[in-house]
């Protein structure tokens, strides 16, 4: 027998290797796949009468020789760790599946079950892989039906049933039955199972985890010893040690086990590669990184104050190619910067690209489901509705009176500092007062007043909803940087920066809530605005898109953080940027000069263009889109691939990816904007033959975003800045204090002048 096996081997490990690899309809395996089951990867064909098929043919003589090798040389046969695994489309109703599990089932060891979501394990095929395999070890059930857990738990108690180690796999759960109460009736009725158990693996979800499964289920396996294996995502992990830590080590008793196997099991899922960092492992790195580390030091330490810069870098090392970015405990990042990746992700593949669920979790505190925080039909619809404040018939409306009477405002307010002593004015708070009083103008139908009643910027501190305002967007920019378990955990724990952005919550809702109320009581309103435009929608539309004052609130915050902080960051660049470069600022006025007619005579003249004059001062938009060319108010912009995809240079994206586009570094990039790229020249701008704006292509120059997302009131926000600038360069010279290229800018949700720009105001004439 021992020589008959000897003689056997060689062909039987090639039928093993090559025969077994049946794959009539499974798609090739993921490289996790491979290395965890490595010896048979198994479809059986349905069609299986008179056995006609080729490939089932081949199967049948491998399952001939294994029955063969089970007579020659049972002990060492046996002795083999054999893996399955089964991917039937119809598990419980294919006599393929039945027909080799009867043939090869016996000696079988190690059998794992993957079923997809219409198709999941259920009791019927559990029957018939007990009576199949009285041999097996190890079973994986990925995908198994909430009703089959009993048919295991009888399995186990009438000794039909001698696995050792059991995975059960919960990805996907029938509608009918939510997350909450799978994991209920899997502690229940697991129970009874964890005392016959020897081993058991465990792979949950963030949604599976409630405070009785971790703390009740998971501790009784702790106590017994059953805990061999638990893999939880990174939310997961964090979700399970806060409950651990809330309920106190004593109350745990010996479930202290639980708390360090989490702790572990956290760690290792946040330093071992997945899937998505599997599939770009070829792409370059930056020469700092580190072994288990990777970016971390550079993003969170040694370029923290510089993060755009050093992206810049590397992009222009990398030749603005596909280059790879990871930190532990966030999902990998591939950085791309070039018109075409711009195009591709923000436009061609828009579908398959989308916020995503790290993004919007980053952000939900704050901005809730509002329109820059949502994806798919959710986004559509607050677009769609939004879009209408921004026709052409309410811009003009909007521009004749809300923006030239608080530009008039704003006039009033410098000119008062101009006359002080001390003629110093912190311009950044004074231009976040202005934009705050115009948006909720336009936006909303009521003014903040917020520069009334502080005219001339005399006290020092902000008003307490700018200030609070732009607390959440560092706080928020400080999550991106730091892995999703930290700012949880101290969000939990209610320390640190978490603590403060609670508070600063609290502030801006109580702010934004004052504002809707003035809106909604206001019923003289002179021209549309966004609560009137969604309420409309509540009562015209079904009961899917009814807004509730939750989906008011979100909307309403969304909006005043685009309108406000974006226009007032924008303004205060391109002051700075005039202070460090007069020869530009005096072609600025020159153009103001020709273009430009005082409104009145005398000391109290205002100069503030018309909707008409506007559209001639071309050299002034030019400096402005210079401006955001170099310092957009939107530094970088990621999205999530939602399926598997190719993007358009052939770098291959896993569902899952991050792709980070840094509109900083794209906008330094000399493959894109020239040698000069990294000068300041309007000129760039303006076709020397015509003296017209050159038409650039917004993902060459995405400063208001590109794509279907593109900013709704790109050209309010355009006609504002260049109203608002015309009448203050018109009227007074602002001097920073400090030498205008020692600032840099603030990493916050948005790319602001870092601290305060304090601005000598005195009066002049153009």
């Amino acid at each position: 027998m021992a020589a008959s096996w000897e003689l056997l081997r060689p062909w039987w490990q090639c039928v093993a290797s090559c025969k077994l690899l049946v794959a009539s309809s499974y798609e090739e395996p993921t490289n996790s796949l491979r290395r965890r089951y490595s010896h048979f990867v198994v479809t059986p064909p349905a069609a299986t009468t008179g056995c006609a098929d080729e490939l089932w043919l081949q199967l049948r003589e491998a399952l001939e020789l294994a029955a063969l090798m089970r007579e020659i040389a049972p002990d060492e046969f046996m002795a083999w760790n054999l893996k399955l695994i089964l991917s039937p489309s119809e598990f419980s109703h294919n006599p393929g599946t039945w027909q080799f599990l009867q043939l090869f089932g016996k000696p079988l060891r190690r059998l794992a079950v993957w079923a997809d979501d219409d198709n999941m394990i259920d009791s019927i095929g559990l029957e018939s892989i007990w009576n199949s395999c009285p041999s097996l070890m190890a079973l994986d059930l990925h995908g198994i039906r909430v009703d089959s857990i009993e048919k295991i738990v009888r399995a186990y108690a009438e000794r039909r049933c001698s696995v050792e180690c059991l995975n059960l796999s919960f990805v996907s759960v029938e509608q009918k039955r939510s997350h909450a109460t799978l994991a209920v009736a899997l502690r229940d009725q697991t129970h009874r199972i964890a005392h016959k158990l020897v081993h058991v693996e465990l792979h949950l979800e963030d949604d599976d985890i409630t405070d009785e499964l971790m703390l009740e289920w998971l501790a009784t396996l702790a106590k017994n010893k059953r805990l061999g294996y638990l893999a939880l995502t990174v939310s997961a992990a964090v979700t399970a040690l806060s409950q651990v830590i809330r309920s106190g080590v004593g109350s745990l008793g010996s479930s202290t086990g639980v708390f360090v196997a989490l702790a572990v099991a956290f760690v290792s899922y946040a330093l071992w590669p997945n899937a998505t960092a599997h599939a770009v492992r070829h792409l370059p790195r930056p020469p700092s990184t580190l072994p288990v580390l990777y970016n971390a030091i550079d993003v969170m330490s040694t370029h923290s104050h510089r993060l755009h810069d050093w992206l810049f870098e590397n992009c222009e090392a990398f030749g603005g190619k596909p280059w790879r970015l990871q930190v532990p405990g966030r999902p990998v990042s591939v950085v791309m910067c070039s018109v075409e990746a711009y195009e591709h992700i923000l436009k061609t593949q828009f579908e398959r690209f989308v916020k995503g669920d790290y993004t919007t979790s980053v952000l939900r505190d704050v901005l809730g489901d509002g329109i820059f925080n949502v994806d798919g039909d959710q986004w559509y619809r607050q677009r769609k509705t939004a879009s209408h404040l921004f026709s052409l018939h309410a811009m003009r409306e909007i521009m004749e009176s809300a923006v030239r009477e608080h530009c008039v405002h704003l006039c009033d307010a410098l000119r008062a500092v101009a006359t002080r002593e001390k003629n110093v004015v912190e311009l950044k708070r004074l231009m976040s007062l202005f934009s705050m009083d115009i948006f909720t103008q336009i936006g909303f139908g009521v003014s903040s007043g917020s520069l009334k009643q502080d005219t001339a910027g005399e006290t020092e501190e902000n008003d307490s909803f700018v200030q609070a305002f732009d607390r959440c967007s560092l706080a928020l920019m400080y999550r991106f940087h730091q892995p999703m378990w930290l700012w949880r955990l101290k969000k939990w724990l209610n320390v640190g920066s978490e603590r403060r952005l609670a508070r600063d919550r609290a502030v801006i809702a109580e702010s934004i809530r004052g504002i809707i109320s003035q809106c909604m009581s206001s019923n003289g309103a002179s021209h549309r605005n966004l609560v009137s435009l969604f309420l409309d929608k509540r009562v015209d539309e079904d009961g899917a898109t009814r807004i509730d004052p939750q989906g008011i609130h979100d909307m309403a915050i969304n909006f005043i953080a685009a309108g406000r902080e974006t226009t007032a960051q924008a303004m205060t660049w391109v002051v700075l940027m005039l202070n460090r470069y007069p020869a530009v600022l005096d072609r600025v006025r020159e153009e103001l000069r020709s273009q430009l007619a005082r409104e009145s005579i005398g000391e109290d003249a205002v100069l503030v263009p018309t909707m008409e004059q506007v559209h001639g001062l071309v050299y002034l938009e030019a400096v402005i889109k210079e401006t955001l060319r170099l310092h957009p108010i939107t530094a970088v912009t990621a999205r999530t691939a939602t399926t598997d995809t190719t993007l358009h240079d052939g770098t291959f994206i896993r569902a899952g990816t991050r792709v980070v586009l840094p509109t900083y570094a794209l906008g330094r990039l000399e493959a894109v904007w020239g040698s000069d790229a990294k000068e300041f020249k309007p000129e760039r701008w303006i076709e020397p033959s015509t003296g017209r704006l050159r038409q650039v292509s917004p993902f060459k120059f995405p400063a208001f975003h590109a794509g279907p997302r593109r900013c709704l009131g790109v050209r309010f926000s355009l006609m504002e800045m260049k109203i608002t600038l015309a009448a203050l360069l018109s009227l007074f010279d602002l001097r920073t204090q400090r030498d205008p290229f020692a600032f840099t800018y603030s990493l916050a949700m948005t790319t602001s002048i870092r601290g305060p720009l304090y601005v000598t105001v005195t009066l002049t004439s153009v």
